[in-house]
């Protein structure tokens, strides 16, 4: 079969030191995945090779990548020992474009597999490259432009609850591409593994998908509850506490408050459930306070990404013409990209005047209705019907109600007056990079 070729640059604003020093940085791969793919790291056999499961629709197959012709701060590649492809070798390569810019250069080539069959799939191949890497410089763009504002002398040590949840899994990748030691902290874990940590990150909880019964609603309160509690005693025992404590929190915080704009400064809702569960979060949260302790409640917005939560579910149901606005429609969602979460993050633990409430939403939320309707073109489809309220609280009873028809409008203020850049604060822009 023939031997094909495929080549995609860009101009990355950074030097061109930084740009191959992030291909160069621990546990990067798993980073470089864009949340649509279906690709799995497997183990890493050692530090020239990779493992990975990639998929191809329903097609997945184990393959085995090696590092190879490394020359330092110039290029490296990847070849395919075992894997779907007949052949694959991959070029990178950093080349300077002045003092603080640089050309990043993908250069691969493949040979198909399934003979002259293989040909049939070449120009879908193709356009797959392309939106795959042009997502990845994207990414090293945003990445080496924040991690350049942040300095450290020595890495952070690093403690996460929940990290191989949806949001936990994707904030462990980045702290530790950022060049930190990030660790997961097991459910029965000892105060001593915390003694002269640096920063505890907090997002273990129950799941809160599902029809909420009485019984469900006890074990979301409780998981959370529980779960703060126990951290924070075990941070008042140590004699070198971590220097900031962040906990999970949402927007269910503020209750449903119309088109009126929410701000950290502003009092929880009342008389929802979720306002309750966010409202007492916090307080067993702030419990761990003190003047070595710097305390965070990271109030979530809907988190955007193709690889879980929400819009997962969402966009389904978009892609066969059938979405629709939920109920009026007239209702506001916060909400973020994946990315900019894990980024909002690190701005939090790298700048030391944040504290207490933060929203980690964008700036500007949107109705129900315009989410769908630009959700809808992103897909390529017409808007489907609505979905009547009474068919939601039907069909989803009160969860339905607080997650789908309440009203929140939140406004990131503490981050925006601390010089957050946000990566992808317009929803079209987000949903280009996500889907």
């Amino acid at each position: 079969m023939e031997l094909k070729k495929f080549v995609f640059r860009s101009i990355i604003r950074r030097p061109a030191e930084e740009v191959y020093k992030w291909h160069m940085r621990s546990g990067i791969v798993g980073r470089l995945i864009p949340p649509w793919e279906h690709f799995t790291i497997e183990e890493n056999e050692s530090d020239s090779q990779i493992k990975m499961r990639v998929g191809f629709g329903p097609y997945r197959k184990n393959a085995v990548f090696e590092y190879r012709d490394i020359s330092p701060g110039e290029s490296f590649k990847v070849v395919q020992l075992t894997g779907p492809f007949k052949h694959w070798e991959h070029k990178i390569s950093v080349r300077p474009q002045g003092e603080f810019a640089c050309e990043l250069v993908d250069r691969v080539k493949f040979t198909l597999p399934f003979g002259w069959l293989g040909v049939l799939f070449e120009k879908r191949l193709r356009k797959r490259l392309e939106r795959f890497y042009r997502y990845i410089h994207e990414l090293i763009s945003q990445d080496v432009t924040l991690f350049s504002r942040y300095h450290f002398d020595k890495p952070l040590r690093i403690f996460i609850t929940g990290s191989h949840g949806f949001v936990g899994s994707h904030v462990k990748q980045f702290l530790t591409a950022a060049g930190h030691q990030v660790q997961g902290l097991p459910r029965n874990y000892s105060c001593e593994i915390l003694e002269e940590s640096d920063a505890i990150l907090h997002l273990a909880g129950e799941n809160i998908a599902g029809r909420w019964t009485e019984k469900k609603k006890d074990a979301i309160l409780r998981s959370r509850l529980e779960g703060t509690k126990n951290l924070v005693d075990c941070l008042k025992q140590l004699k070198k506490p971590p220097k900031v404590f962040l906990c999970a929190s949402a927007m269910g915080f503020y209750g449903d408050r119309g088109a009126e704009v929410m701000t950290e400064e502003n009092e929880s809702g009342h008389g929802l459930f979720l306002s309750k569960v966010c409202r007492h979060w916090e307080e067993a949260a702030n419990e761990a306070k003190s003047d070595k302790i710097r305390v965070i409640n990271l109030r979530f917005g809907m988190v955007l990404s193709a690889a879980g939560g929400a819009l997962k579910k969402m966009a389904l149901p978009f892609k066969f013409g059938l979405g629709g606005r939920i109920g009026s429609g007239k209702q506001y969602m916060s909400w973020v990209t994946i990315d900019d979460v894990a980024r909002s993050i690190y701005h939090a633990i790298m700048t030391p005047k944040l504290n207490g409430p933060i929203n980690i939403t964008t700036p500007e939320s949107v109705t129900n209705e315009t989410f769908s309707r630009i959700l809808a073109d992103k897909v390529n489809r017409w808007m489907g019907p609505p979905l009547p309220s009474f068919f939601v609280q039907l069909a989803f009873g009160q969860m339905g109600d607080e997650l789908f028809l309440a009203s929140t409008r939140a406004k990131p203020v503490k981050l925006i007056e601390s010089d957050f850049p946000f990566a992808y604060p317009k929803l079209k822009q987000a949903l280009d990079h996500v889907l």
